[in-house]
């Protein structure tokens, strides 16, 4: 099968001028696993992956026994925040990315997923155009499917 046929045809996107508020307002409310960076023309410039926003959040020398010795830590976002609260989408995005066309096939995204450790890539046009996001869960339900053992006589 196509990755056209089992995308995510509705992926969120977010302008390069995004500030770090309002990516993670978006993330809040969509529940994306990325965050596609797109022009005016819908040309994809780069990714944010949720784990790329809960980096800047949590800091980085903050190891298991650091955070059990740390009663009440609830002050270390907001101070992140504070302190990258200008910072944009393109201060932030990956431009070294991974992609799928639309007439690849599932396996294909697949493998790069897991040979990248992505849970997503975005899919795009000939072109560079934004068209869609295929993950890990995309393919799962196609491979289900495929099984046809979840047929509600078999349950």
């Amino acid at each position: 099968m196509k990755i056209r046929d089992m995308m995510n045809t509705a992926p969120t996107t977010v302008s390069p001028g995004d500030s770090l508020k309002t990516l993670l307002c978006i993330q809040n409310a969509r529940q994306s696993r990325l965050l596609h960076v797109v022009d005016e023309h819908g040309k994809l410039l780069g990714v944010i992956s949720s784990f790329d926003l809960l980096k800047l959040m949590i800091p980085f020398y903050l190891d298991a026994n650091l955070a059990k010795a740390m009663s009440d830590a609830s002050f270390l976002p907001k101070r992140a925040y504070d302190d990258n609260k200008d910072k944009t989408a393109a201060d932030l995005m990956l431009k070294d990315f991974s992609a799928v066309s639309p007439d690849d096939f599932f396996l294909e995204a697949e493998t790069l997923i897991a040979r990248k450790g992505f849970n997503a890539l975005p899919v795009v046009d000939e072109n560079g155009k934004l068209v869609g996001e295929i993950g890990r869960r995309e393919v799962l339900l196609h491979v289900i499917r495929q099984c046809d053992c979840c047929r509600e006589e078999d349950a």
